[in-house]
């Protein structure tokens, strides 16, 4: 793509004709109308065009050559630009009188000046970086009525002499590396180039100084050699400006074509996370469009410095892109990449960082990881295909538009047929392309799951709403049940088992676990003979009121009943629910039903029944606690020695006692108040049994036996 930079025209004082230059730039490395028929390298020779307005040639002085006798002379008539890339006159070294039209060159090679270092054409005979090429151009009649324009492809520098007069350079000619500044592009305003000549058709001759130091020092830059095209001004001068147009047109448009389908799949993942497609997808056209933003650039600029940064930053992107366009491939294909891809992403990392390093000397293998990369997704995609995988097609549509655009450019690199409509450039076409099916491609999928979610949230509604209606229902019921078991066996079970019964319906298991707990234990002293002197319901009725009073005290303990064994109360203090102060809460206890004793016998005296009187017993150690019995009839209980012992001690309390094992109180952390302590023989244990005599409590219940008030 050459693209136009600048045409100046002025009149010079005395001069017949105005003299014009303008300068062109190859944008890419495509074979166009005017250039050379050599194909030119990646290395983007810069394309140089300066226009000698009126080249016509009059008659020289003595020394010059006539019209026809001159081996390499060239017809220049006003018709399209063709490329002189032959005939041209070549002798090594420099030396400024080679640029005289009376200089003879008889003896100097016949060589092409579009020679490569490392691909033919191979340099002239004796090339060392340094040289001098002419050739004579002969004007026809056409060419003496019209501008003639001269364009000259290089990736050196040169110095362009008209008859022994230089008329332009380009760059700085160098006799080394270090003294040459290489004109790559034509992106810079060279500004006027007035020349004067004869307007009579004749013969000049046009010698070249050209160096090219800088394309041997980077292998990149294949084109070591220059082209020059001569044709009709205001032709090239038209063909540049479109080739202009286009190739902005093409490097902005596809740039913000990437960037505009990157920001929508980096929203849409935004949006949803899961479909991580769309991130590995923006990704991987961010790092598209910066690889054809930069590649185009790369083309615009003429100096070495700016040329070699943009082509380091381009072969630091393409590692990145095709990894991040392979891993995109993996997600839409496959569950997860294989095991491989981890290698090959290490090792496009590792090459991107040697781009950054060294651009040049990493340049195989920028290609080596471009081209697998490129191989990889055509299998994946190929037998995705083949499987018939759902819209697999739209992906190998977009394949096969960019495999079709990346042949076209090839084939145009070598020269087989001309450009269609125009068009040198024709990858990044394929490029959108392949960006729009796969866009399509997950536009496609999103569209699937979206209604397949519908379908599916459409049928939970149902299902949920008639899941609602059977868990109401049965929560009626339940709500119906668990009010029955409060009612019925809140009267027997104590409020913590019933709560956690009905929490936790495992409890019902049968099974149990170890716990030290203390074990309270009451009895009404002289009871069987007051008993056979009552009718059966006031015994009934004296010993309702005697449990009503002794159940409320102990509730207000947070004690828990086991049962009641005719006159006879158990209660245990740390089972079911844990209470660190268990052996404090059961002394307590004992006292205030001992005092409550008062009440219960004013109540009984009002009822016209004896006073009753009642032994108490307390005794802490470890039992096992937990639901007894069998799954179809269980009760929750304990089981130990520690509970015959507890009942042990309460046969030796007397009326209106408390007596405590020194187990229970040692355990009591509130301070304990003792009227006496004794040591009694127990059934079934070998030692003793320290007994005290509960007087009193501290605080923080400072309970004393005896206090009715209380």
């Amino acid at each position: 793509m050459t693209n136009w930079m600048r045409v100046h025209r002025c009149r010079a004082a005395g001069m017949p004709r105005p003299v014009t230059c303008c300068m062109f730039l190859a944008m890419r490395p495509r074979r166009d109308a005017a250039d050379s028929p050599v194909a030119p390298a990646s290395g983007r020779t810069g394309v140089v065009c300066a226009c000698l307005l009126a080249l016509t040639l009059a008659s020289a002085g003595a020394g010059t050559a006539s019209d026809s006798g001159l081996a390499g002379t060239r017809l220049v008539g006003a018709g399209p630009a063709v490329s002189v890339p032959d005939g041209w006159k070549f002798h090594p070294g420099d030396d400024p009188v080679w640029a005289m039209p009376d200089f003879d060159d008889s003896e100097w090679s016949t060589v092409n000046s579009a020679f490569r270092l490392r691909r033919l054409p191979a340099p002239p005979p004796g090339w060392e970086g340094i040289g001098w090429f002419r050739i004579w151009l002969s004007a026809d009649a056409d060419a003496a009525a019209r501008p003639v324009g001269v364009w000259l492809r290089q990736s050196g520098a040169s110095e362009l002499y008209v008859d022994g007069r230089r008329v332009h350079a380009y760059g700085t000619v160098g006799r080394d590396y270090e003294s040459e500044r290489a004109y790559l592009h034509s992106g810079v305003d060279w500004g006027a180039h007035t020349i004067a000549l004869d307007m009579t058709p004749g013969t000049r001759l046009l010698a070249i100084r050209y160096s090219n130091f800088t394309a041997a020092r980077h292998r990149h830059l294949h084109d070591a050699g220059f082209t020059l095209s001569v044709g009709d001004l205001p032709a090239m001068t038209q063909e540049a400006q479109r080739r202009t147009r286009v190739a902005s047109a093409t490097q902005v448009g596809f740039t913000v074509a990437g960037l505009v389908f990157a920001a929508l799949h980096l929203a849409l993942f935004l949006f949803y996370p899961r479909i991580r497609q769309n991130l590995y997808f923006a990704g991987a056209t961010t790092c598209g469009a910066a690889v054809t933003f930069l590649d185009y650039q790369q083309q615009r600029v003429h100096d070495m410095h700016a040329h070699l940064a943009l082509f380091a930053s381009l072969r630091v992107v393409l590692p990145i892109y095709v990894c991040g366009a392979l891993l995109f491939t993996y997600s839409i294909f496959r569950q997860h990449p294989p095991r491989f891809f981890r290698w090959y992403a290490a090792v496009c990392g590792l090459t991107a960082v040697a781009a950054a390093v060294a651009p040049v000397v990493s340049f195989l293998w920028v290609n080596i990881v471009t081209m697998a990369a490129f191989v990889e997704t055509a299998r994946v995609v190929v037998l995705a295909v083949m499987r018939r995988s759902s819209g697999a097609w739209i992906v190998g549509a977009g394949y096969v538009a960019l495999v079709c655009t990346a042949a076209y450019d090839i084939l145009l690199d070598l020269e087989l047929f001309s450009p269609i409509a125009g068009v040198h450039n024709a990858y990044p076409y394929g490029g959108v392309g392949l960006l729009v099916s796969m866009s399509a491609y997950m536009a496609r999928r999103f569209a699937l799951t979206n209604h397949e979610l519908t379908a599916l949230n459409t049928d939970l509604e149902g299902r949920v709403t008639q899941r609602t209606a059977e868990l109401a229902q049965a929560n009626d019921e339940l709500d119906a049940r668990n009010e029955f078991i409060r009612g019925v066996f809140g009267r027997y079970l104590t409020d913590e088992i019933v709560e956690s019964l009905l929490e936790s319906p495992e409890k019902l298991q049968v099974g149990g676990e170890r716990r030290t707990v203390t074990i309270l234990m009451a009895d009404i002293r002289g009871s069987t003979p007051l008993t056979e002197g009552l009718p059966a319901e006031d015994v009934m009725r004296l010993l309702n009121t005697f449990l009503a009073h002794m159940t409320d005290v102990i509730m207000q303990h947070e004690g828990t009943i086991d049962e009641f064994i005719g006159d006879a109360i158990m209660v245990l203090f740390g089972a079911p629910v844990w209470k660190e102060d268990h052996a404090d809460r059961a002394l307590a206890c004992a006292i205030a039903m001992q005092n409550r004793m008062a009440a219960v016998n004013a109540e009984n005296a009002e009822n016209g029944l004896p006073p009753v009187r009642m032994g108490v017993g307390v005794n802490t150690g470890p039992v096992v606690v937990g639901n007894i019995g069998s799954a179809r009839r269980a009760k929750y209980g304990v089981v130990g020695i520690d509970v015959v012992l507890t009942a042990r001690i309460q046969a030796h309390a007397e009326a209106g006692q408390i007596l405590a094992s020194d187990a229970a109180a040692r355990a009591c952390a509130s301070e304990v108040d003792t009227a006496s302590s004794r040591q009694v023989p127990m059934k079934g244990v070998t030692e003793p049994v320290t007994l005290h005599e509960l007087a009193g409590i501290g605080a923080p219940y400072g309970l004393r036996l005896g206090e009715t008030g209380r």
